[in-house]
């Protein structure tokens, strides 16, 4: 996806927010807010451009409440840092409640040419099985590759980087436990 001159696409961030929704203990669920930085490709949210249809409760690492998680993902999207998913692929949007993989993830490939970053063959997929899909909430496999220039892309995530580095964990409020957790990984694993 480049503009419609052939140019690379702008990276940024934007604040967002998002109601999630937990299996509760007894009947019914809890709900809980998320705040977090959303990336942006030329200003629009790209949580709006991949989930037109589908709104997963899912977020991006740049949070408070994990902040070691969003410098561990700006390290990933620059190459610095090997990626967690065997397969090289990195996660762009996690699980709000916990950023565990094993609840599954959005992932792209993050191909480097020359002076070009390109996010490519989007796709879910979890820790725990092999390769990735195309379509659990939504078919993924007709977006196209989004490119950015590199000199831009990195200056952003090394500005969003420094942001995070030194911040204190903020824990969410009512953070989960790990049978929630848990619970999740087994409700996904059935449903296939």
């Amino acid at each position: 996806m480049t503009d419609e001159r052939g140019q690379p696409k702008v990276l940024g961030f934007a604040s967002a927010d998002r109601v999630t929704s937990l299996p509760a203990s007894g009947p019914g669920s809890t709900q809980r807010a998320v705040s977090y930085d959303d990336f942006t490709v030329d200003g629009v949210r790209l949580f709006k451009i991949l989930f037109a249809a589908h709104k997963p409760d899912d977020v991006t690492l740049f949070d408070a409440a994990w902040p070691e998680g969003a410098v561990k993902e700006v390290d990933e999207l620059l190459g610095t840092r090997q990626p967690e998913l065997d397969d090289g692929r990195v996660p762009l949007y996690v699980c709000a409640e916990c950023a565990d993989l094993g609840c599954g993830a959005l992932t792209a490939e993050i191909e480097r040419i020359d002076d070009l970053v390109i996010w490519k063959n989007f796709g879910w997929q979890n820790d725990y099985e092999d390769g990735w899909e195309v379509g659990e909430y939504q078919d993924l496999s007709s977006l196209a590759p989004i490119t950015f220039e590199r000199g831009q892309y990195e200056r952003v995530l090394q500005e969003a980087r420094d942001r995070y580095v030194d911040m204190p964990r903020t824990p969410p409020p009512e953070a989960p436990t790990a049978p929630v957790s848990l619970m999740k990984r087994l409700v996904r694993r059935f449903r296939r």
